[in-house]
């Protein structure tokens, strides 16, 4: 006898989210940032989000030890220790900066121009999607954003890091984005 069996299971009710930016509300988003007084970290996360399609947290939490240059590659480890270096600290430097306020400082921005709502989240899903369109796979952009990959092969067998194939394809998405920032007009 199963002494849980009556506990229902817990479903996790995460809403899906649909809002991804189009290429003139990237390059309106990127160029506002430069003149939006928001503070010089809570921009470069911005950026970095769209550049690499990383989760917020990841992206706020970022130490210097977390960086390889000379590799060109940012390794975050399972669990992070302490005594940390942050490359975007708070103003008094007591840690990384809260997830919450680049919310915040994305509403502050919304109202100076003219892109709809969005949430640093869908950054995210705009380079997903864009990069979609800059004519990378599926398979290299899930790798690039750290997404588990639950096939038998991906989880027992692949050991493969893909590190080739992932500096070829953000090569590609960087020559994209930075065709989309150079248009002019809009």
């Amino acid at each position: 006898m199963n002494p849980v069996i009556t506990v229902q299971k817990v479903v996790k009710n995460e809403k899906r989210g649909e809002r991804s930016l189009t290429e003139e509300e990237v390059k309106i988003f990127w160029r506002a940032l430069d003149k939006s007084g928001i503070s010089i970290f809570r921009i470069n996360v911005f950026k970095l989000l769209l550049l690499t399609g990383s989760r917020v947290g990841e992206i706020a939490g970022l130490r210097w030890d977390e960086i390889n240059f000379h590799e060109k590659i940012i390794l975050l480890p399972s669990e992070r220790t302490k005594n940390e270096i942050y490359l975007f600290p708070t103003s008094n430097n007591t840690g990384p900066q809260k997830v919450d306020g680049f919310s915040q400082a994305i509403d502050r921005l919304l109202k100076k121009i003219t892109i709809d709502k969005f949430t640093p989240r869908d950054l995210r899903r705009t380079f997903k999607t864009l990069t979609d369109k800059a004519g990378i796979s599926k398979e290299i952009r899930d790798r690039l954003q750290n997404h588990s990959l639950q096939d038998v092969s991906s989880l027992h067998y692949d050991k493969y890091d893909y590190l080739k194939e992932k500096r070829a394809a953000m090569n590609i998405w960087n020559d994209y984005l930075m065709g989309i920032l150079d248009k002019v007009g809009y």
